[in-house]
């Protein structure tokens, strides 16, 4: 586990550009996001599911571009649909959510 000790310094564009330029990896980013989920969830509990798996093998398999290549995302429960993942008791066959953002989808708030 590698994690990235500047990672407040950057928003998402910021951490892509990293990327972009390989002075950073995806994984870098998947080890810090989760680490801080794993540090900070319990007391908050913001986060009813993770999807690391599924983000590690998409960045394995390889991301999609985007603007935010490379930066993981989670998503809000509100009634949103992630291709081939049940966030919510609604339809979950919708998809609103796809990779074309770039970054590997680790989590839903």
């Amino acid at each position: 586990m590698a994690e990235f000790a500047d990672y407040d310094g950057y928003d998402g564009l910021g951490l892509a550009e990293l990327v972009l330029r390989g002075d950073v990896s995806p994984d870098d980013l998947m080890d810090t996001a989760m680490a801080r989920v794993a540090a900070r969830n319990p007391k908050i509990n913001a986060f009813s599911a993770l999807f690391e798996s599924r983000a590690r093998g998409d960045i394995r398999t390889g991301l999609p571009p985007g603007p935010f290549h490379g930066v993981p995302f989670a998503l809000k429960d509100l009634f949103m649909h992630y291709e081939g993942e049940v966030l919510c008791q609604e339809d979950a066959r919708a998809s609103c959510c796809t990779r074309d953002e770039g970054g590997p989808f680790g989590a839903v708030l």
